[in-house]
């Protein structure tokens, strides 16, 4: 009677237990210009429970740098001995020695680290985040190595997308006057509003129509530079710091031809001819004489 015997080829039983990997947690990111952005360092598929590990992260210093590294301490807990979040050096482009360790169970899929980093790159470069095992503090379970399979990383770089409706260059969330192309975003009195959109440049309350019509300058809130804005100037184009205006026209003395009220002269007047009056009745048929009134009532 023959026997025979079954043979099952390595390869398939590898194929059929998922290996334990290290990884990103995105192994393509694509990224804006000048952004931060943050990605987790992950074992994935880890049957047996870890003891711990370590590995190493390089990159291209001319697209990207790292800001920081994290560790979540409340998961590995071995304390201050059994974590170490690298050192950072952003001229080779690496970050050597991230290393954590347990006391407790860490099993299946986890997050080894949390690294943040900021774009320097222009749009269109790329560069890989490559991961590598730390030496002195291998992936193991138990004592006994892991030997985990690495996958790397790659961020690309694009270019940011503004949207730009009157055309000058000037994205529309920074537009201060994003209807009106104005690529020097020129505003004279600062309130947030370019001045081809501002219908007053100066901010002092008087629009520039108004001021081209004054004579005043529609860009100097102070025309005359005497320390009153135009709208509350009583000369606005002569210099009059003491602001006079003698007959309380609204005109400053400096500006106006007629400084003398137009009622001093006729309420005087009539002062004297009410006293005149009064004198009347009160000496009743005496002659009085008067600078201005010569009245007899001796009849």
């Amino acid at each position: 009677m023959k026997k025979y015997i079954l043979v099952i080829p390595l390869f398939l039983l590898s194929y059929c237990v998922q290996a334990a990997t290290i990884s990103w947690s995105s192994t393509s990111q694509t990224v804006n210009e000048n952004a931060t952005f943050s990605l987790d360092i992950v074992g994935l598929s880890f049957a047996t429970n870890v003891d711990g590990g370590g590995v190493n992260v390089s990159f291209d210093p001319n697209v990207i740098n790292v800001v920081s590294v994290s560790i979540d301490e409340t998961v590995w807990n071995f304390g201050p001995t059994g974590i170490d979040t690298g050192t950072i050096n952003n001229v080779s482009g690496s970050v050597s020695g991230i290393l954590v360790n347990t006391l407790g169970s860490v099993t299946g899929n986890f997050t080894v680290a949390t690294v943040t980093f900021q774009i320097v790159g222009s749009a269109g470069a790329s560069t890989d985040l490559t991961l590598s095992e730390l030496i002195i503090n291998p992936w193991a379970s138990n004592g006994a190595a892991i030997n985990p399979g690495y996958i790397n990383g790659i961020v690309t770089i694009t270019s940011v997308a503004i949207t730009d409706t009157d055309g000058d260059g000037i994205d529309d969330t920074s537009d201060n006057c994003p209807a009106i192309a104005n690529a020097t975003q020129t505003d004279t009195d600062n309130d947030g509003v370019g001045d081809v959109c501002d219908n007053d440049d100066d901010n002092d309350s008087l629009t520039d129509v108004q001021e081209v019509t004054l004579g005043t300058n529609p860009l100097l809130a102070d025309t005359d530079g005497d320390g009153f804005d135009d709208n509350t100037d009583n000369c606005p184009l002569l210099t009059n710091d003491t602001q006079t205006d003698t007959d309380n026209d609204g005109v400053g003395d400096v500006c106006d031809n007629d400084t003398v009220s137009s009622t001093d002269g006729g309420g005087s007047a009539s002062l004297l001819l009410l006293s005149s009056l009064l004198l009347i009745i009160g000496h009743g048929r005496r002659r009085i004489k008067h600078p201005f009134l010569q009245l007899d009532n001796s009849d």
